[in-house]
């Protein structure tokens, strides 16, 4: 019986994932934020141990050049088994992607490139510096304080969670049960993060000052 699973058969997994993915608004105006900032990172199905994916950045990030390289998303190299679930993988690719696209949001704010609606929307939606707060863990402790506190060392930190929201809104999924969230978490940092990334990807199309891989 052959395998349900595209990436099993194929020649080219990342390629095959690529296209899985394209799909996916997630997936289509991440691709554009970071192609609009040279900073689409490697991927491979290299990733550690038991990790289901992971993301290395640059060498240089917040405060160095801007001329940093982009990174790389690596998969579990499971995906590409006989029994391995390319929808799985493609929420798993949105993930990690997302950790590329938040830091390099955050170091279009660092660079003070915006444009006052980018600025703005960031300090609602991610940090505000000027009260030293960060909007997700604030959101995700007045739904449900509990759950906040048991999993901030992970699940709920800062940069897991918009992570989390963009990943499990690809292709109807299901957030783990071992994490699953306050209702409402997810499917607000979803819509959150793709605000953020339309306007982010305005500012990136607009400064000449991109960065390079």
């Amino acid at each position: 019986m052959p395998s349900k699973n595209p990436l099993y058969e194929s020649r080219q997994p990342v390629n095959t994932l690529r296209q899985l993915a394209s799909d996916t608004p997630e997936y289509q105006q991440l691709m554009n934020y970071l192609m609009a900032r040279s900073a689409v990172p490697e991927v491979n199905f290299n990733a550690d141990g038991d990790n289901s994916g992971q993301f290395v950045q640059g060498e240089r990030y917040i405060g160095g050049s801007s001329k940093h390289n982009a990174g790389t998303a690596s998969l579990s190299g499971d995906y590409m088994g006989y029994k391995g679930n390319p929808n799985t993988a493609v929420r798993t690719l949105g993930h990690e992607l997302t950790h590329a696209a938040w830091n390099q949001m955050r170091q279009q704010i660092y660079e003070g490139k915006t444009s006052p609606e980018f600025a703005d929307a960031f300090s609602k939606l991610v940090y505000n510096k000027k009260k030293g707060t960060w909007a997700a863990p604030d959101l995700a402790n007045k739904l449900d304080a509990p759950w906040y506190k048991e999993n901030e060392s992970y699940r709920s930190s800062v940069q897991e969670m918009p992570a989390f929201g963009i990943g499990n809104s690809m292709l109807g999924g299901d957030p783990s049960p071992s994490w699953k969230p306050p209702t409402h978490l997810d499917p607000t940092l979803a819509t959150e993060q793709m605000i953020l990334l339309d306007l982010a990807t305005r500012d990136a199309k607009r400064n000449p000052n991109k960065t390079t891989r």
